[in-house]
This record gives C-alpha cells, sequence and structure tokens, in this order.
C-alpha cells in the first residue's frame, strides 16, 4: 500500500484495522490527506483517544472520518506521550482478542444452525 505514491484519499470504514502497525504504514504515503476509519476496532477500543493517535502516525491528514483536522486540534494531539501510546496498544489488545471471540461465537452458531446464521 505504501507503494501507491499517489494515494490521496482512503476509505476503511468498518474494515477489520485494529493494530497501531496499520497506522504507521499509511503514514508512510505521504500524499494521503483523507482518511476514513468509522467503525473499525481502532476506532472504537481507543474511544477519545482515536483522533490523536491518527494524527500522531499519519501526521499529514487533513481529513478524517469525514471531518476537517484544524490546527488547534493537530497542535493539541502531537507528539503523544509513551504513556498515551501505551495504554491505546493495550486497548487494541483487548479489542482485537475481543473481535476474535466473537468470531469464534459466530463461527460456532452457523455449526449449530447448519450454516446458517
Amino acid at each position: 500500500l505504501c507503494t501507491h505514491e499517489s494515494l490521496q484519499v482512503l476509505d476503511l470504514a468498518r474494515n477489520p484495522i485494529a493494530d497501531l502497525d496499520s497506522l504507521e504504514i499509511l503514514g508512510t504515503c505521504s500524499l494521503l490527506y483523507a482518511l476514513d476509519l468509522q467503525g473499525t476496532p481502532l476506532e472504537s477500543a481507543t474511544g477519545l483517544s482515536f483522533r490523536p493517535l491518527v494524527l500522531h502516525h499519519i501526521s499529514q491528514l487533513r481529513v478524517l472520518d469525514g471531518r476537517n483536522i484544524t490546527d488547534a486540534e493537530r497542535q493539541s494531539c502531537t507528539p503523544l506521550s509513551d504513556e498515551a501510546l501505551s495504554s491505546a496498544m493495550v486497548a487494541l489488545e483487548l479489542a482485537e482478542e475481543q473481535a476474535k471471540q466473537e468470531e469464534l461465537y459466530l463461527c460456532d452458531e452457523e455449526e449449530d444452525y447448519g450454516g446458517v446464521a
């Protein structure tokens, strides 16, 4: 993905994006200015720290989830402390584990109902 030098807008809404590595990779796409991560595990797990976390890794963004990033917002959220990053990583690990458990539960239900969920 990061080899696409012309990538400017990316919609990953409702995709299983749940790790900071994904943000770091997107941060290498230097022309990326608009990103949608609504409904991702990353968004739900990090809660209020979501926008600062994304901006920490993808500082060139101008639009996140359909909302413009203001100069004041940008200045207030970068750089993030090690404690904030660590906290976000723990929240993401928990969200990833929960997503795996939900997936296993759905698979079990499908088997119980003969493939019809």
